[in-house]
């Protein structure tokens, strides 16, 4: 989705803020985003053998290729989202084929009805406190922090790096929690003309010192992180290798699965979980975690992965509370 500002009193804010937007016309549809739809809208083009001008002046065959290339990426093995991204980019470069792609969007719902997507492994806090300590050995020290901090509000990784200075409310006193407000998207889209804010409670003292750190020297506009989702991305996957995790399917999500699921296993209440989870619907979030909680039961991790988490954790064993969902343990194999 577009980058969001908040609405300014001040004209020189306001134009301060939409100057590191950017153009309107660029987040209709953002770059990195157009450049995947024309790498697949290629791919596209490559199979059917025929060029884009030929689609714009024969738009009504261009479902039957697409749905013969659909059919050829999902016996070849791709990911399903390589479906939705071509049937995306012909309506992205092509738009009188909008509405008009009638079987090459029914396949996808086949796709999608027939295709478990593969959840994220949630981690426990031995392992989000390794990789916290990685990250700060490689000199990524906000990284490292909100590691912390996403792992004790259960964050989404978009989430992470929308949070600003200004939507944090740091404690006064020891016995008080940090409030974070964050936009709710899916309201948003509900209500596009009204901003809905949710706010989550950072209560653990590694995670509170981790956000008072990434409060400090930052303007109220500034953004908590300084690396882009991209490059934070990349640092994961390097961080998974160097932990010898690949076959665990430990992405950045696992992040809040895995604060979820420890705070679940620990013993806070539903109600508690459903407001910090931002979760409407009971069900699907008793589902949501009862699973998450069968997957970390049977993790195994290798001695050799357990020795480097040991190892990169260090910096805070002697900090770590002790009731709250910093504790727990790995299962070992």
């Amino acid at each position: 989705m577009p980058r969001l500002v908040k609405a300014s009193n001040s004209k020189a804010e306001r134009r301060s803020e939409r100057k590191k937007i950017g153009k309107l016309q660029n987040q209709v549809v953002l770059p990195v985003t157009v450049d995947r739809y024309e790498a697949i809208f290629q791919q596209f083009l490559s199979h059917s053998g025929f060029a884009r001008g030929y689609f714009q002046e024969h738009v009504q065959e261009i479902d039957g290729h697409l749905s013969e290339f659909i059919e050829f990426l999902w016996k070849d093995g791709e990911p399903k989202s390589y479906a939705n991204y071509a049937a995306a980019s012909v309506q992205f470069f092509i738009p009188e084929a909008k509405r008009k792609l009638v079987n090459a969007w029914r396949l996808i719902s086949t796709w999608n009805k027939i295709e478990v997507p593969v959840r994220a492994t949630p981690i426990s806090p031995e392992i989000l406190l390794g990789f916290s300590g990685l990250f700060q050995k490689w000199k990524y020290i906000r990284v490292a922090q909100m590691l912390l901090v996403g792992y004790s509000a259960f964050l989404c990784t978009g989430e992470m790096f929308r949070v600003r200075v200004e939507d944090v409310v740091l404690p006064r006193a020891s016995h008080q929690a940090a409030v974070i407000f964050l936009q709710d998207t899916k309201t948003s889209q509900r209500h596009q003309k009204q901003m809905q804010w949710e706010k989550v409670l950072i209560k653990e003292k590694l995670a509170l010192d981790a956000l008072r750190q990434l409060c400090r020297q930052r303007g109220r506009k500034e953004f908590l992180m300084d690396v882009t989702v991209h490059q934070f991305r990349k640092l994961w996957a390097e961080a998974v290798s160097y932990f010898q995790l690949q076959d665990q399917k430990i992405q950045p999500y696992s992040i809040r699965r895995g604060g979820a699921t420890s705070a679940y296993r620990l013993g806070t209440t539903f109600e508690e979980l459903m407001q910090q989870g931002r979760w409407a619907n009971v069900a699907t979030a008793r589902i949501y975690l009862d699973e998450a909680i069968q997957e970390l039961n049977t993790l195994s991790l290798s001695s050799t992965s357990r020795r480097l988490l040991r190892q990169a954790s260090r910096p805070f064993v002697s900090c770590k509370p002790d009731r709250d969902a910093w504790t727990g343990g790995v299962r070992e194999p």
